[in-house]
């Protein structure tokens, strides 16, 4: 499998997120090897392993793709009635938001049944952030549908899908309601930025360490492996060898035995040449 453009980026890193997590670090570094060019390679080798909370929603992405839609577009209705003032249709839109969320985050624990995973409390929570978060729109509402999510969104932090995951091909986007927001201030920009900077950090760090324990383990299952193979093979040979062993002591037995009878037979061969020679000597004058 041959790479040469950006469509064929975003068809590694679709597949790279529909799959199991266990099989992420492996299949990616496999693409990255097959990479038509480095700068192409280093792009797919930066795609981060998904934490279960992302991995989870990503999932939901590719089995509820209706369902994430529609959550997506009563986000936009909740935004349109908050810029209205539409304050008894605003409460029945947030009723049906949490029950959506709710309904969701229930969704995602059952996908992680299905795979055999455990989904703690902590990790349903985060799932229910990045639902919340994808409620807001924009760049994050996109990251969820299109389930490329390396770590679980925050509805706090706007910026946060700077590192959260990959984005999928742009889009034209429709205009915004309304007048458009005023600009930050330089100062909050920076903050932004710095804290942006700040947590790629983190988490450039975190998928070093990550990736170096999950390395760690597949050395060591691997190692297990052999370990247990070459125990049965030792096992097979002293099974092999207590078989010679015992095939070894019947016959050395047999040869002591088959001396015996020799030794028996030779001394009953001689008395008989003895008594046969006795009868034929003519008798004496």
């Amino acid at each position: 499998m041959w790479f040469s453009d950006t469509v064929d980026f975003d068809a590694v890193a679709d597949e790279l997120y529909g799959r199991p997590r266990e099989e992420f670090i492996r299949r990616r570094n496999a693409l990255a090897a097959e990479a038509a060019d480095a700068k192409l390679a280093a792009r797919i080798k930066a795609l981060r392993k998904p934490t279960l909370a992302a991995w989870l929603v990503n999932r939901l992405a590719r089995e509820r793709p209706d369902d994430l839609a529609e959550l997506t577009r009563l986000g936009e209705q909740l935004r349109a009635a908050h810029e209205e003032l539409a304050g008894e249709r605003l409460r029945t839109l947030s009723v049906g938001r949490r029950e959506a969320v709710d309904a969701l985050t229930l969704a995602t624990r059952e996908i992680g049944r299905n795979a055999g995973l455990g989904v703690s409390d902590v990790v349903a929570d985060q799932v229910h952030d990045t639902l919340q978060a994808a409620l807001a729109g924009g760049d994050a509402a996109e990251l969820v549908v299109a389930g490329r999510l390396a770590t679980a969104l925050d509805p706090s932090d706007a910026q946060q899908w700077l590192t959260a995951g990959t984005m999928p091909p742009e889009r034209p986007r429709p205009e915004p309601r309304g007048q458009p927001r005023p600009s930050r201030s330089t100062e909050n920009t920076d903050e932004l930025r710095r804290r942006r900077e700040e947590r790629e950090r983190v988490e450039r760090e975190a998928e070093t360490a990550r990736e170096r324990r999950d390395t760690a383990a597949e050395t060591l299952a691997e190692a297990r492996t052999r370990a247990r193979e070459a125990t049965d093979e030792v096992n097979t040979l002293r099974a092999k060898l207590v078989k010679a062993q015992r095939y070894e002591k019947l016959a050395r037995n047999a040869v002591r035995a088959a001396q015996l009878e020799l030794g028996t037979a030779e001394r009953e061969a001689e008395n008989a040449e003895r008594a046969l020679r006795r009868h034929e000597r003519p008798p004496s004058e």
